[in-house]
């Protein structure tokens, strides 16, 4: 469903708007992100075995789909649009480029067995984990070190968000299982 701020009007997507592989997880589309240029959004779900939505936000049509090799646990687009950065139960970071449709780097995230969140922005790439660790790599606008430059290990429970702000000088994090976290 869209809501158009606007116009105050929903408009809701047509039955059709993924390819089977979405099938009967359709109406069970549990997240979604925006591109900082609005031109991409990527919805997916964690019942859908890797498969993840890239439409059009002015058009509400389907460009193209990407597959993971696992879950998608969350994703988020580079500053400049043409990458995306998805993450799943295994503990891998997956660069995709958006021009080509492929992946171009892939990666295990330090001292992860799961990663459950990340966020991007200009010379940050931040992931969360399962176990509450988060972890800070420089991006320098197409590849990641594959050394964080700094972890954060002030929660014990798993990261469910986490934001770069976009001037860099803040890294929000959170869990939603434990009180004050």
């Amino acid at each position: 469903m869209f809501y158009d701020l606007e116009k105050k009007k929903e408009e809701k997507l047509p039955n059709i708007f993924f390819h089977k592989n979405f099938g009967k997880n359709q109406s069970a589309l549990e997240n979604f992100n925006i591109s900082p240029s609005q031109e991409f959004m990527a919805l997916y779900t964690v019942k859908n075995n890797g498969y993840i939505g890239i439409l059009s936000p002015r058009t509400k049509q389907l460009n193209f789909e990407l597959k993971m090799n696992e879950t998608c646990l969350d994703c988020a687009f580079a500053e400049d649009s043409n990458y995306l950065f998805t993450v799943g139960q295994t503990g891998n970071i997956y660069q995709w480029d958006l021009r080509k449709r492929a992946i171009v780097n892939k990666m295990s995230d330090v001292a992860s067995l799961k990663t459950t969140a990340i966020s991007c922005s200009k010379g940050y790439l931040a992931t969360g984990t399962s176990t509450g660790l988060v972890n800070l790599y420089s991006y320098n606008g197409s590849m990641i070190e594959q050394t964080p430059q700094k972890v954060y290990d002030n929660l014990d429970t798993e990261i469910s968000t986490l934001k770069i702000d976009p001037k860099n000088e803040m890294l929000f994090f959170a869990s939603k299982w434990k009180k004050n976290a």
